[in-house]
């Protein structure tokens, strides 16, 4: 069984969910993100989806991490850019996460990004594990099943 973990984002705000496996340092193969998002190998089996449709005027993007069940969650990130059109602002998405012993809970996650002045620059959260990254978007939004959610 796998677990998986969400970063679900309307438009294009620029936060990207980052996921690393085991040891993996930045820009490795094991270090998962939107452009690296293939299973890393075949021990780990983790990998990335990025579903949605970026070219569309307000679209509604979702980078899924999976993991196994049975192997330690990846370390995780969210990561923003700060540019001239993200600079100054609150950045918004939700976490969803699945697993196969609990009902899918979501969460919400607001990111500030600095102001115009740091252009080029990059706001990262460090959320550690998922387990913790779901604690703290549950801190910021009751956590709650999907369904209880889609029904208010």
């Amino acid at each position: 069984s796998v677990n998986r973990l969400a970063l679900v984002q309307r438009g294009q705000n620029g936060m990207h969910l980052n996921a690393f496996v085991g040891d993996a340092k930045f820009g490795s193969k094991m270090h998962l993100r939107p452009e690296n998002t293939g299973a890393v190998s075949a021990e780990s089996a983790s990998f990335m989806t990025v579903l949605g449709d970026a070219a569309l005027d307000r679209p509604i993007i979702a980078e899924v991490v999976t993991f196994p069940s049975n192997q330690p969650a990846p370390r995780l990130q969210v990561v923003a850019d700060v540019t001239d059109k993200t600079c100054g602002r609150d950045l918004l998405g939700s976490t969803l996460k699945t697993t196969s012993a609990s009902a899918p809970t979501m969460g919400g996650l607001s990111l500030a990004v600095p102001g115009c002045d740091s252009v080029g620059e990059r706001v990262v959260l460090d959320m550690e594990r998922a387990d913790a990254a779901v604690a703290l978007a549950s801190s910021m939004a009751k956590d709650q099943p999907l369904a209880a959610a889609a029904e208010e």
